[in-house]
């Protein structure tokens, strides 16, 4: 049975530890170098491309690069951290769509005062998503689900939305149906 708990425990000696501290911290600066060259060459493309097109296509790419390197590793067994770093750079550059093209939904659905109270309410929602993910994937850990389910089961919570949001999303009140 493979869990992430086994595989924690794979690499017992100090030199081991240190090593995936320091792959776990280039991984991270560079899904962050990633996200803001994403905020600066993908901001060219908000006000050419609909905004809906713009999240929805982030979203989706994003969502697909942060599965597809467990969904590898788990049909073949073949670990690779450089394959891992360049698809996590790929999660970070389209996840870069979110932020601008959402703001600029909502700029268009709310104006005054309306608008710094909403979009101050909605800033916290990467902070939500954040808890109700981290409890959702400590009980997967909990019952020993296999870790691969849990990059498989956050991508695809991030196609759900990505789902919902071409069927309903309406980028302007002028497109709504009712």
């Amino acid at each position: 049975e493979r869990s992430l708990k086994k595989v924690r425990s794979l690499g017992s000696g100090q030199k081991e530890k240190s090593k995936d501290k320091t792959i776990v911290v280039d991984v991270d600066s560079l899904y962050l170098i990633s996200y803001s060259t994403g905020m600066f060459v993908l901001g060219s493309f908000l006000h050419k491309i609909s905004l809906k097109t713009y999240v929805i296509m982030g979203l989706t790419i994003s969502s697909v690069s942060f599965m597809s390197w467990m969904i590898f590793y788990s049909l073949t067994g073949f670990y690779n951290v450089v394959i891992m770093v360049i698809l996590m750079m790929i999660n970070g550059f389209f996840q870069a769509t979110g932020w601008p093209g959402t703001m600029g939904i909502f700029s268009n659905w709310f104006i005054g005062h309306k608008q710094g109270l909403l979009l101050g309410i909605w800033s916290c929602s990467s902070s939500v998503g954040d808890i109700i993910a981290s409890s959702l994937l400590n009980v997967l850990d909990d019952h020993n689900v296999f870790f691969v389910w849990h990059f498989v089961l956050t991508g695809g919570m991030g196609l759900a939305v990505a789902l919902v949001l071409f069927l309903f999303l309406k980028e302007k009140p002028e497109e709504k149906d009712y």
